[in-house]
């Protein structure tokens, strides 16, 4: 496993911990009002999922800053993300929670913003283990 575009990965996280900064500050400072608009379930669901997201906001902005990014870290993220989008499918297929439109508009809102992320940070980290192959002239 190996970074093909370093560049583009880096502004990639930069941004996504940036978008994910200020979600968490949204989702913490104005649970309540959002939590109303979502379908009127508690308003601490918002604080706990804010907590999680500055983590890895920090997680993906510690990854950015390295000269050279922790493939670790790297992997963390993208699972983290992909993670998201899924999770964000299934709260909406499944809707265990009374949403109203505007939730699920927001659910699906944040779940493509994130599944943009992770496709790009999916095609900058080259997944596959390649060998060296050496062609030797046969004698």
């Amino acid at each position: 496993m190996r970074v093909k575009h370093q560049i583009l990965l880096k502004k990639v996280l930069w941004v996504n911990s940036f978008t994910t900064i200020m979600f968490t500050f949204l989702l913490f400072f104005l649970s309540k009002p959002i939590a109303t608009l979502m379908g009127g379930y508690p308003a601490w669901v918002l604080r706990v999922i804010a907590i999680g997201l500055l983590g890895f906001a920090a997680l993906v902005a510690w990854t950015a800053y390295q000269k050279q990014p922790s493939l670790l870290g790297l992997v963390i993220i993208v699972v983290g993300d992909w993670g998201w989008v899924l999770g964000s499918i299934i709260l909406v297929l499944w809707n265990p929670l009374p949403f109203t439109a505007i939730g699920i508009g927001m659910i699906i809102g944040v779940a493509i913003l994130v599944a943009a992320y992770a496709y790009l940070e999916t095609i900058c980290i080259d997944f596959e283990k390649t060998k060296r192959i050496d062609h030797a002239p046969a004698n």
